[in-house]
């Protein structure tokens, strides 16, 4: 595992923790407990993705499991780009343009600008 992954992962995991203080714990009156919780969670986030033993992934996935997994591993979408002399835009992809466009508020902005 290199370092950029580690830390994704640290991250990740503190992120959940962190979500799941914010949805359950944040309103509760038990402060010390609550800091424990956030210490011990922030120190949990370091420590879980080192541990990547062989029993901690045979305890999850079984070999019949991994083998469907590398088996069946196939892209979701592909997408076949046509040459640009068979490319027609529909009024319905002018509309969504326009629409995302409008969305984002790009044209407000614009608006607001004087542009």
């Amino acid at each position: 595992m290199s370092w950029w992954q580690y830390l994704l992962l640290v991250n990740l995991y503190l992120v959940l923790f962190y979500g799941f203080y914010a949805l359950l714990l944040r309103k509760e009156t038990f402060f010390h407990l609550n800091r424990i919780y956030l210490v011990s969670s922030a120190l949990l986030s370091f420590f879980i993705p080192v541990i990547h033993s062989d029993w901690v992934r045979n305890l999850f996935i079984t070999k019949q499991v991994q083998y469907t997994i590398s088996v069946y591993s196939s892209p979701l979408i592909v997408y076949h780009f046509k040459p640009i002399e068979e490319r027609h835009v529909t009024i319905g992809q002018i509309i969504l343009i326009i629409y995302a466009v409008e969305a984002s508020g790009l044209v407000q902005v614009w608006i607001n600008r004087g542009l």
